[in-house]
């Protein structure tokens, strides 16, 4: 965008502006592209039923993820284009996405002083400068970088991010999440599986 004010060219600033204007579409197909590899993961790890992991040998690709995917893609989209009201309720997406940022951040903080053994058999605990572990100092310039930058969304009108119903909607999506893992632990549990450990080594891959 800077480029595109200093170049006093239209025909650099088009060009520009269609190359910019592709991003849309590779980021749509990462969309999906993540959020099925976490169904995938979900069900791997137990929490989501096996066959949401089960790969298609013919397409070589987790189908089941991908149709749990899609399915309420096509919902949600379909609501997005044709009601008036619920776009609103996206705003906060953005928002959503830095506070699990954040948790992660907070994770990274957190992991040497609660598991240390844990910490130091991971390769992350080897990267350092000046003999300083890299990853936990990130995590905290992270979390400083986040608190603010969800100060500022939730205060400043500006931003168009601090819509009651859209926190509402998206806080009703983490609630959703919580109950199908309270409900897969139940589950898992009465079949003999602990979710409670998945996390509490280093996966071997």
């Amino acid at each position: 965008m800077l480029v595109g004010w200093l170049v006093h060219n239209s025909l650099f600033q088009v060009i520009l502006l269609l190359l910019m204007g592709l991003w849309f579409f590779g980021w749509v197909g990462t969309l999906f592209l993540s959020s099925t590899r976490v169904i995938f993961a979900a069900a791997f790890d137990r929490v989501l039923p096996d066959r949401a992991a089960e790969v298609s040998e013919k397409r070589r690709v987790p189908f089941y993820s991908l149709v749990l995917m899609l399915l309420p893609a096509v919902g949600l989209g379909a609501l997005y284009a044709y009601n008036t009201t619920f776009a609103g309720y996206t705003l906060d997406a953005t928002l959503v996405i830095a506070v699990t940022y954040l948790g992660s951040a907070i994770a990274v903080v957190i992991l040497p002083l609660r598991k240390p053994d844990l910490w130091y058999a991971s390769p992350a605990s080897k990267v350092k400068l000046f003999g300083v572990p890299i990853v936990p100092v990130a995590g905290v310039v992270t979390i400083a970088l986040l608190v603010y930058n969800l100060y500022e969304w939730l205060s400043n009108d500006l931003y168009g991010v601090n819509h009651a119903d859209s926190l509402y909607y998206m806080g009703g999506m983490y609630v959703l999440a919580i109950v199908i893992y309270v409900i897969a632990r139940i589950v898992r549990n009465r079949q003999g599986i602990d979710l409670g450990l998945i996390n509490k080594e280093i996966p071997v891959e």
